[in-house]
């Protein structure tokens, strides 16, 4: 994941990247996030082109009691959610006391970024994209809930959908990043988007995308809106989407998403290109470089490496 409006690194914290490791996997770049991880983009062994990017979320030690036992729903939930709109989990690791997963590398921005970049612009999204989103959201939190075993895993399936937490990738596909845990009282204060603590997910995607929802479209979701409507609400506005997309818009809404991102970030998917490009260029440079001082001397350099714990 590489969200649009994340900073780039300083030029030589991109050449130290060769140096850092999680296990097995090389970590590139740190990425945004929250105070319960950090989330790296990395390669796994062996790996040494675009298409081989994965994100790491590593994970900060957590106290014994209700953050730890959320955790270990959050990561024993993820590897089972299999589905178009959830990224797509590839591992969970373990570093001494620190767990983390690996998951698939996209392109494109989050729903925040988007609907704040909208909202500047002083633009509306067309009922087709707003459709998609929704109906990607839904069917994400569908699928988890159907997927949830445990009261805790049910916990994290039935949180409000964070603008955060929903990715839209340049080609128009919506994907939720994964149901995580929430800090109670730590993370709701720092982060600058608060999503409602309330609210129940079909209710957080009403407030989220308020500003775009047509009267039809606000009919649609009338349904599953309703306290208490729980899964099976969620059914019923999937079903009212998908019926209203074929009959009444004749579009999935996919161009239509994949324009909207482009007319808003217009040379952000060239930019992240060629960044991704530089980074992985500086890596292969600095990796070769490494490995001929350590050929030299028979030996890796003693100094200059940060080696994360292997993988028990």
């Amino acid at each position: 994941m590489l969200a649009i409006e994340s900073s780039p690194l300083p030029f030589e914290a991109a050449l130290r990247a060769p140096e850092e490791r999680l296990g097995q996997y090389s970590l590139l770049r740190r990425l945004p996030a929250g105070l319960r991880a950090e989330v790296w983009l990395g390669l796994p062994p062996g790996g040494a082109s675009l298409g081989q990017l994965v994100a790491i979320k590593a994970f900060f030690p957590h106290a014994r009691g209700p953050a730890a036992a959320a955790l270990a729903a959050e990561l024993s939930l993820a590897p089972r959610l299999v589905h178009p709109n959830v990224v797509q989990t590839l591992r969970i690791g373990r570093d001494a006391q620190r767990p983390f997963i690996v998951s698939e590398h996209l392109e494109g921005t989050t729903l925040r970024a988007l609907l704040r970049r909208v909202r500047v612009a002083r633009a509306s999204a067309e009922a087709a994209a707003v459709a998609r989103v929704l109906l990607g959201i839904v069917r994400a939190v569908g699928h988890a809930q159907r997927q949830a075993k445990t009261a805790a895993e049910r916990a994290l399936a039935a949180q409000a959908v964070a603008a955060d937490d929903v990715f839209i990738t340049f080609d128009g596909a919506v994907k939720l990043l994964g149901f995580k845990a929430q800090l109670e009282g730590v993370e709701r204060r720092c982060l600058e988007f608060e999503a409602p603590n309330d609210a129940t997910a079909p209710a957080a995607i009403d407030a989220l995308l308020s500003e775009h929802l047509t009267p039809e479209l606000r009919g649609v979701l009338g349904a599953a809106c309703r306290p208490g409507s729980g899964s099976g609400g969620l059914a019923r506005v999937g079903q009212e989407l998908e019926r209203w997309q074929t009959e009444v818009l004749r579009s999935d809404g996919r161009a239509e998403l994949a324009e909207l991102v482009e007319v808003m970030f217009p040379s952000a998917r060239l930019e992240q290109r060629a960044q991704l490009d530089a980074l992985l260029e500086q890596w292969m440079s600095a990796r070769s470089l490494v490995a001929s001082f350590a050929a030299d001397n028979d030996a890796a350099p003693a100094s200059g490496f940060r080696t994360i714990r292997p993988e028990a």
